[in-house]
């Protein structure tokens, strides 16, 4: 992602559309007067761009399309992936039943740290330098959790109780760097570009057209607004953690809720 599309996902959403309102409604009002100056000169049988002006619509319906499709894409996938990074923790936490108490109670309060930093990163309003802090320390409580069984798993080879803690941690792993990316898997800034200056040159050739004697003034104000909310949905699903259709971290904050409800302990049988 570029530097300028960073500043412009960090702005309010009403901020965004009001820029996108005023840069069609602008691109509208040029095409419009160049339209009514050559209606002017020329004569009014003269040729109008229809067959240019629906091409275009059709070119900027599809890319519209797509890409609200791919952006759609992303934010279900974002969900999906802290779902299962979520039920990952989970399962680690219950396996920690199967160390001795010291050892599970050590897990499982570096698993509490872990799940408290994984919320921190998906939550709103975190800066650049703070997610790469969060991300870094991930990581060293990841190495901290594997290391630690790894010890204990050099101490007491018993495969059928380290086994599964491996297995957990492992996954962990895997599932934090999946959500992860796809925070930062944005929809392409060349496609974003390409589909904005679509629209300003549709929204040119229809006030043109419009210029041109064929006014509707407010069809083509109908047009502006409906192009204007369909870019600011595809920018709201593109980032995660900013606007109103934001990423919501429900399933880590049931995992939370339950890390830290005491597991029910049976005495072991001699």
């Amino acid at each position: 992602m570029s530097e300028l599309t960073r500043r412009l996902f960090d702005l309010e959403l009403w901020i965004i559309e009001l820029i996108l309102l005023v840069a069609f409604y602008a691109a509208s009002e040029v095409g419009f007067a160049y339209g009514r100056r050559i209606s002017s000169l020329q004569s009014p049988a003269a040729k109008k761009p229809e067959s240019i002006e629906n091409s275009l619509q059709t070119l900027v319906a599809l890319l519209m399309a797509f890409t609200l499709s791919m952006a759609a894409l992303r934010f279900e996938t974002r969900i999906r992936n802290m779902a299962s990074e979520a039920t990952a923790i989970g399962a680690t936490f219950r396996r920690t039943s199967l160390l001795e108490p010291a050892d599970r109670d050590r897990m499982r309060k570096w698993l509490e740290q872990y799940v408290d930093n994984r919320i921190e990163f998906y939550s709103e309003g975190a800066t650049q330098e703070r997610l790469e802090a969060l991300h870094l320390e991930s990581y060293d409580l990841q190495n901290k959790m594997w290391e630690y069984v790894a010890a204990i798993a050099r101490k007491k080879p018993d495969t059928v109780r380290n086994g599964p803690i491996f297995l957990s941690l492992n996954e962990i792993v895997t599932l934090q760097e999946k959500p992860t990316s796809q925070f930062e898997n944005h929809v392409p800034d060349l496609i974003l570009n390409l589909l904005f200056i679509g629209a300003i040159f549709l929204m040119s050739l229809l006030g043109y057209s419009g210029g041109r004697g064929r006014s509707r003034k407010l069809g083509m104000s109908l047009f502006v607004i409906f192009l204007t909310l369909t870019f600011s949905v595809i920018l709201e699903l593109d980032r995660p953690r900013r606007g109103i259709l934001v990423v919501k971290n429900s399933a880590l904050n049931r995992v939370k809720v339950n890390l830290h409800r005491p597991l029910p302990e049976f005495p072991e049988k001699k």
